[in-house]
């Protein structure tokens, strides 16, 4: 990968092939490290990797034509701001 965004660009991606496959969040899984965090805007974390994986695979299986749509991509140092 050439930066952080492609690689999450990528995660994006693979996580709706698996989604359509039938294993939703197998790819979050591996992308995602064990002290992965997500946080908001303000820098408080949301929640941890197994929270985040749990919340996504019942949001894909409760929507089953739900698709994480992302506008805006952009470099921040090491993170990346997703809109």
């Amino acid at each position: 990968m050439s930066s952080n965004v492609d690689f999450l660009k990528a995660y994006f991606d693979e996580v709706w092939a698996d989604t359509q496959a039938g294993y939703p969040m197998k790819a979050a899984e591996t992308y995602l490290s064990d002290d992965f965090q997500n946080i908001d805007k303000d820098g408080n974390v949301l929640s941890d990797k197994a929270a985040y994986l749990g919340m996504g695979s019942l949001l894909l299986a409760s929507f089953k034509d739900m698709k994480f749509m992302y506008t805006d991509l952009r470099p921040d140092g090491d993170d990346v701001i997703v809109k």
